[in-house]
C-alpha cells in the first residue's frame, strides 16, 4: 500500500484551491450575468460551474497533479471529469435551489426581507466548500490514479 506525504498532498490541496479560487470567480461573474439578464438559478449555474470547472480542469491537470504512468489519455480523463461535472452540476443546482427556497422561507419567517433579494447568492456560497473538497479528491484520483 502506498503511503500517502501529508505534505504534498496539503501543497496540491492548496494550490488546486487557488486555482478553483480563479475558476470561482469565473463561475460567480458569469453566474450573476445570467441571472441579471433573467436566466433562472439552475441553468445560470449550469452554465457558469460547466465553463469553470473547464477552466479547473485544464489547469490542474497541467500544473498540479501528475499524469504519470496513466493508463488513460488525459482526453478521456476531461471526458470523464465533464461527466462528473454534469452529475455535481445538477445535484449543485438544485441544492442551490433548495438552499434558497429556504433561505427564502427564513428571511421571510424571520422579518429579514433584506436578504430575501441575495438568497440565490448566500445559496451558492453555502454549497461552495462542499463541492470544492469533493472536486480536489475527484481530480486527484481521476489525474494521479487512473
Amino acid at each position: 500500500m502506498r503511503r500517502i506525504d501529508i505534505r504534498i498532498l496539503f501543497k496540491q490541496f492548496l494550490r488546486f484551491f487557488l486555482v478553483s479560487g480563479i475558476g470561482y470567480i469565473i463561475d460567480w461573474l458569469l453566474y450573476f450575468t445570467l441571472l441579471k439578464i433573467g436566466i433562472s438559478i439552475k441553468i445560470s449555474n449550469f452554465i457558469s460551474m460547466s465553463l469553470a470547472a473547464s477552466y479547473v480542469f485544464v489547469i490542474s491537470s497541467k500544473k498540479i497533479f501528475k499524469n504519470e504512468n496513466s493508463k488513460l489519455d488525459i482526453k478521456y480523463k476531461y471526458l470523464i471529469y465533464i461527466a462528473y461535472q454534469f452529475v455535481l452540476i445538477i445535484v449543485a443546482s438544485y441544492v442551490i435551489s433548495l438552499f434558497t427556497d429556504g433561505l427564502v422561507c427564513f428571511f421571510t419567517n424571520h422579518n429579514y426581507l433584506l436578504l430575501i433579494k441575495y438568497a440565490k447568492y448566500i445559496a451558492k456560497i453555502i454549497n461552495t466548500p462542499i463541492t470544492l473538497l469533493v472536486n480536489f479528491l475527484v481530480m486527484k484520483n481521476l489525474i494521479e490514479k487512473i
